[in-house]
């Protein structure tokens, strides 16, 4: 049972390191007594990069994109994105199964063995949102580096 609290500002980092500045809803939980940030799709908990850009550097997209390396992280902040999202891949693999096994009576989606990662991710557009979303709906959270 969530409860809107008030709101905040939150910044988020675009290519050519452009800052954006986006107001968020703080939602108060009387289960757990705790307070909660409403999220919108262009951001990824934990992270100050846009949705978009972290999902162009797992998708090794960013030299098709044709970007500078001065518009674009520097080279350590890709290997910790790629390291968070290897060290959450399996994680994020079960719970979109269990979500969408209380979701779906069509049990077949489950006989098969590739993964419903890799399949969203090769088929969906802001395939990163998308699980995002959908993990921490769900209730769910998963591992950042604090680093």
């Amino acid at each position: 049972p969530l409860k809107p609290y008030d709101r905040r500002l939150r910044i988020y980092i675009l290519y050519e390191r452009e800052i954006k500045h986006i107001i968020i809803r703080r939602l108060y939980c009387k289960g757990c007594n705790s307070m909660h940030n409403e999220l919108p799709d262009v951001l990824v908990p934990h992270k100050h990069y846009a949705s978009e850009v972290i999902e162009e550097v797992l998708d090794n997209k960013a030299l098709s994109l044709g970007l500078a390396e001065e518009d674009y992280p520097c080279d350590v902040t890709k290997e910790r994105w790629n390291s968070w999202f290897k060290s959450n891949m399996a994680q994020i693999e079960g719970i979109l199964r269990s979500v969408l096994f209380s979701i779906s009576e069509n049990i077949k989606i489950f006989e098969r063995t590739d993964s419903l990662l890799l399949r969203i991710r090769k088929e969906k557009e802001r395939w990163l949102s998308y699980c995002v979303k959908g993990v921490y709906s769900s209730g769910h959270s998963l591992l950042f580096n604090s680093t």
